[in-house]
């Protein structure tokens, strides 16, 4: 099941030289676009973010009702 309808990936996406699209002087170059958040159940996968010393930032996961704008109240990141 994909919320995109126009291809399969979900958040990741792979950017290539179409017939409509040349990104890159090459061809045969691409680039991942890559996840856009790692949730804290792959603790593996956050491990080597650690150990690679890349970083993160805080993300808060929460529903916002499309009809106000709003949602709950979420403390900013210090």
């Amino acid at each position: 099941m994909e919320a995109n309808t126009g291809r399969v990936g979900g958040r990741i996406k792979t950017f290539r030289t179409t017939k409509h699209h040349q990104p890159f002087d090459d061809a045969a170059q691409y680039a991942e676009a890559g996840a856009m958040r790692l949730p804290d159940f792959h603790p593996l996968v956050l491990a080597l973010v650690d150990k690679l010393g890349l970083g993160r930032r805080l993300f808060y996961n929460v529903d916002v009702d499309p009809a106000t704008g709003s949602g709950p109240d979420v403390p900013l990141p210090r």
